[in-house]
């Protein structure tokens, strides 16, 4: 029978969990959704793909699995990132030599270059001695350059660098090198932000509701930055479908700040939509 749209929208959500080790969700996920497509060969198929077993008692305390650099290329956007919210957006990545003794402002600088020279080559009628499989060669160099000479617990660098992929539309690349970054406390916030944006722009909300949740964690930051991060969880609750728990934090926000953003206007549009 064919797949339809909102089992296959799933599916591919839980491969996504999978893949960053959240178990527990793509069980709970794949729960639901027999739910409303019993014995559906398409869920019994990815149940036997992915080695899971709905019967098991979920684990407490799943953690993400690290992601490795070596994983799709991902979509090479042009733009550069907008969406990265105040408390990331401060710090803007700096590649130079450091502790690590890895200068990789050049490296980097190459492949901005290359990728420019592809986005910018004409679609017909022209040639470029550099294409996607060009560029995926230079990338796949500078990558294991990167693996030779940084530690994984170099977190500055691996920061930075996160924050250089998505400038390059690399999101799988950015979430890689954020999650390294995140096992620095002094990092966290930073990384649960720019680890809950990537995710918002793959579409898959519940993610990026985890990192979002998980930065609020986070010691000793000031209530600005604070603020920031429940405003995206609450973009991020939003998006998810969850718009009671998306207006509470709005109307927190409203009530600490009427000014900040656009939470005004927020709570008048979910309110409405609540009823």
């Amino acid at each position: 029978p064919a797949v339809p749209a909102d089992l296959q929208r799933v599916l591919e959500e839980v491969e996504q969990y999978v893949s960053l080790g959240f178990i527990d969700d793509a069980k709970e996920a794949l729960r639901e959704v027999s739910a409303r497509h019993p014995g559906h060969p398409a869920i019994q198929a990815q149940l036997a793909q992915l080695g899971l077993d709905l019967t098991e008692e979920p684990e407490a305390g799943g953690a993400p699995a690290e992601e490795s650099l070596e994983d799709s290329l991902g979509g090479l956007g042009a733009d550069a990132a907008d969406l990265v919210s105040e408390p990331a957006a401060e710090a803007a990545p700096d590649l130079s030599a450091g502790d690590s003794g890895l200068d990789l402002s050049d490296e980097l600088g190459e492949l901005f270059g290359a990728q420019a020279a592809v986005e910018e080559a004409p679609d017909a009628g022209g040639s470029t001695d550099l294409g996607d499989a060009g560029l995926a060669d230079i990338f796949k160099e500078f990558k294991k350059g990167v693996d030779k000479q940084l530690g994984k617990e170099d977190y500055d660098t691996r920061y930075n660098l996160g924050i250089a992929y998505k400038e390059m539309g690399l999101l799988d690349e950015a979430i890689a090198e954020f999650q390294l970054a995140a096992k620095d406390e002094a990092r966290l916030l930073e990384c649960s932000s720019m680890l809950g944006i990537c995710f918002m722009e793959k579409g898959m909300p519940k993610l990026a509701v985890k990192w979002f949740e998980k930065g609020l964690q986070a010691p000793g930051r000031n209530e600005e930055e604070y603020a920031g991060l429940r405003y995206d969880l609450a973009m991020a609750y939003e998006a998810d479908g969850e718009m009671k728990k998306a207006l509470s934090l709005f109307t927190d926000l409203y009530g600490q700040d009427a000014n900040f953003r656009d939470v005004a206007a927020k709570v008048r549009e979910l309110r409405g939509a609540v009823g």
